[in-house]
């Protein structure tokens, strides 16, 4: 499990913090329309944030234990946040394809994958038509020993 919250508030490093909330803030800045979905939301400050923004957003990701954290994160969050933001521990393929989003967030999530591209395909099939799908890469701050591309 990574520490992305954690990295985020500065709590382990500055430095990295500084970089996290870059790539975060761009990645909330390209967000567009009222319904998000974040894959790999990890500790979900992104969903968070973009909570406080008024946008809804449901996170997915398959460890259990960053799904745990994320709610625990959010429970911390005025009402009208929690309200904004629903967390999911699940397989993206296993998603209800008949709801359809106005973006799709793919962050750091596509390195770790032999076929990325049958993401990118599930991603298409859940976008309203006009979405957008905002995908970013590892940027230099951690490497993984998963990472396959």
């Amino acid at each position: 499990m990574d520490a992305v919250y954690e990295m985020y508030m500065g709590a382990i490093n500055e430095d990295h913090a500084r970089r996290i909330r870059k790539r975060i803030h761009w990645t909330c800045d390209k967000v567009q329309g009222e319904r998000i979905l974040d894959v790999g939301c990890s500790q979900g400050i992104t969903d968070i944030l973009l909570g406080q923004e008024g946008f809804r957003v449901t996170g997915l990701d398959i460890c259990k234990e960053s799904i745990e954290q994320a709610k625990q994160y959010l429970a911390k969050e005025p009402e009208n946040v929690q309200n904004n933001v629903n967390f999911l521990c699940g397989d993206f393929f296993t998603l209800d394809s008949s709801v359809c989003n106005d973006t799709i967030i793919m962050g750091e999530v596509l390195e770790h994958l032999q076929q990325p591209e049958l993401f990118v395909e599930q991603a298409a099939r859940l976008l309203k038509e006009g979405g957008r799908l905002i995908v970013t890469v590892p940027f230099g701050i951690m490497d993984h020993p998963d990472h396959r591309q």
